[in-house]
């Protein structure tokens, strides 16, 4: 269900949604683990505290949940412990659309929703399952507070769980999970390749206009900005995309029409890591940045 301060229409908002089990595994030697992962509009996966597929972003490829919904297959053989914690946090993608004031036009297919699979096989040929089911448990009070491929994203830092892909971390405020209404397409196993970061390796033009800070990166791309948030909690950090500049140095968004394409950051004042968008991306240029300490 929508939650407090998440709405359809225009702008859709819609926090990303968080999910943990944790699972004994049998006291045998293991002789592979294979995850099977479903994860619906776009998804990271967790096994005990490390991402799988960290190389991968915005994942799985965009279908046709009429016609096709993808899963991933990835060999976690390395990642099983004897308690092992599996975690996913789901992001809308095109399952609940950027747009829903024309729904003829993009459909909408409910509330971000997975499904895994890990079969573990062991060297005496017994094997065990981890699967989703209603023992899972869900939170919508994470960081990514919204998130949409026209809008942009908005991290609140404040709100991070930390530890919630790790054995022992306390979830017992968080919500049961609910078995949900699959899509009515056909699940297909992905055999394209699943989209990668790449850095650019360029330097950036920096200036000033009007009192506002604008980074050419020198070439139109799609992607992300990724930065060392500075200041202190609470403080808002916004990053506006753009693909042109106006005649007097600012962003032209004329382009853009209703899309507002950008990302949002609110400082937790103890920042050390580089930061970026997880579940929206953006085609750009230039971007304007606000909010920033020196």
């Amino acid at each position: 269900r929508l939650m407090p301060g998440e709405a359809r229409g225009l702008h859709t908002r819609l926090a990303a949604r968080y999910l943990r089990n944790e699972f004994d595994l049998k006291d045998k030697e293991i002789k592979c683990a294979t995850a099977y992962v479903s994860g619906l509009g776009v998804y990271e996966l967790y096994i005990n505290g490390k991402e799988i597929g960290s190389s991968e972003v915005l994942k799985p490829v965009p279908s046709d949940y009429r016609k096709t919904v993808y899963y991933n297959t990835y060999d976690v053989t390395d990642f099983m412990q004897k308690r092992t914690a599996v975690a996913i946090v789901l992001g809308n993608g095109r399952l609940f659309p950027m747009r829903q004031n024309k729904p003829y036009k993009a459909p909408v297919f409910g509330l971000p929703k997975c499904r895994i699979n890990i079969i573990i096989e062991y060297t005496d040929g017994s094997s065990q399952r981890l699967v989703t089911d209603e023992k899972w448990k869900v939170t919508a009070e994470g960081p990514i507070r919204a998130n949409n491929e026209y809008d942009g994203e908005e991290y609140d830092a404040r709100m991070e769980l930390a530890g919630w892909t790790e054995v022992g971390y306390d979830d017992s405020k968080w919500l049961k999970a609910e078995r949900a209404e699959i899509p009515y397409g056909a699940l297909r196993s992905q055999m394209t390749p699943n989209m990668t970061e790449e850095k650019l390796n360029i330097k950036p033009i920096v200036t000033n206009v009007n009192g506002k800070t604008i980074i050419d990166f020198g070439q139109n791309m799609a992607g992300w900005l990724s930065f060392v948030p500075r200041g202190n909690a609470g403080d808002t950090i916004k990053i506006k995309y753009a693909e042109k500049l106006n005649a007097d140095g600012t962003l032209y968004t004329e382009n853009l029409r209703d899309a507002i394409s950008e990302d949002i950051y609110i400082c937790n004042g103890k920042e050390t890591a580089p930061w970026h968008s997880t579940f929206s991306y953006h085609g750009f240029r230039y971007a304007e940045i606000k909010g920033m300490k020196n």
